[in-house]
């Protein structure tokens, strides 16, 4: 791929990858796009786990030029608060984002303490765009 290529859009909803494929993605991304601006990624209802949330939350740790990042986790049953809260902890780190967007719908254990974690950041960061969707009721 073009190395200063800024944007990335992968859609992988409703398939059947995995962790794996989240973490060769994470590395792929860490090695050839130091530059990355916008990072898109679609992995509603499928097998992923709180380890390929993980690798997601490294490729913020390590791309400090990315401002915007769109997360689809919806239905992805064994995604829980602890890959969540790791993500999270990378978004609060990151000091170049302003524009979050994530979907966390249907994910049966998604909690309050989460949830209230996601709100603590958004108040500390003030970002542009901070939306998160979630069905906690």
């Amino acid at each position: 791929g073009d190395v200063y290529k800024r944007q990335v859009h992968g859609d992988l909803g409703n398939t059947q990858i995995t962790d794996k494929s989240l973490i060769l993605i994470s590395k792929s991304l860490r090695r050839g796009y130091p530059l990355l601006e916008k990072f898109l990624l679609m992995c509603w209802n499928t097998q992923i786990s709180d380890v390929g949330v993980i690798s997601m939350a490294e490729v913020l740790t390590s791309i400090k030029n990315l401002s915007e990042i769109f997360f689809d986790f919806d239905k992805c049953v064994s995604v829980t608060d602890i890959g969540i809260h790791k993500l999270v902890d990378s978004i609060e780190t990151h000091r170049g984002l302003t524009y979050v967007v994530l979907y966390l719908k249907e994910l049966p254990n998604f909690t309050r303490s989460t949830l209230d974690r996601i709100n603590a950041v958004k108040d500390a960061r003030n970002l542009s765009k901070f939306g998160v969707d979630h069905s906690f009721k």
